[in-house]
């Protein structure tokens, strides 16, 4: 088997797998090869940049599919730990989960997410957003606002959202609202 060959199948193999693992209706290769014909680089890039798009069209629109719904009716205190504010969502709507800051940030809005007036819910901090959404510096890490891994209240302060949208913290003694997400269905 010589080179050419080895690089037919190996292209093949790859556009093989692209094509069974994107949506039929999302990825179009705009060019078909056969055995024994003449590959043209220009031909091939254009397969290249037409597997790119559909896979970058499809990591856009899984990224984006968990939606802020509502928040708990129940309140929790930060050393409650993850699994109590979990149950609290669940508790809320079966299939939600507690929010991170960015699934708060990018969802739509929605007027039917009623909060007491002047509450707080508790969201999980998205690590790549952190920096900006809190104001913090380098040096402090995500864990400082999650009131030290949602375990302690000594001192500590937990990430929470208001009914405005307006990203705070709050002391980790008080029993606080939590912020609940669902997965949209693709």
């Amino acid at each position: 088997m010589n080179i050419i060959s080895v690089s037919k199948s190996v292209i093949f193999t790859l556009l093989s797998f692209c094509v069974t693992s994107a949506q039929g209706d999302q990825l179009n290769i705009p060019n078909k090869f056969e055995k024994g014909g003449v590959l043209i680089a220009d031909d091939m890039n254009k397969n290249f940049n037409a597997i790119a798009t559909a896979v970058n069209d499809l990591d856009d629109s899984l990224e984006a599919r968990s939606q802020f719904v509502g928040f708990s009716t129940s309140t929790v205190t930060g050393t409650e730990g993850i699994f109590a504010m979990q149950q609290a969502c669940n508790d809320f709507s079966s299939d939600s989960h507690v929010c991170n800051s960015t699934e708060v940030a990018q969802s739509t809005y929605n007027l039917n997410t009623p909060l007491p007036k002047n509450s707080e819910a508790w969201i999980l901090v998205d690590i790549r957003s952190a920096l900006s959404q809190f104001n913090l510096k380098r040096e402090n890490s995500p864990k400082t606002l999650s009131c030290d891994g949602w375990n302690t209240t000594e001192g500590a302060m937990g990430a929470t959202v208001t009914a405005k949208g307006m990203f705070k913290t709050a002391d980790c003694n008080v029993a606080t609202y939590v912020a609940c997400c669902e997965l949209k269905s693709p």
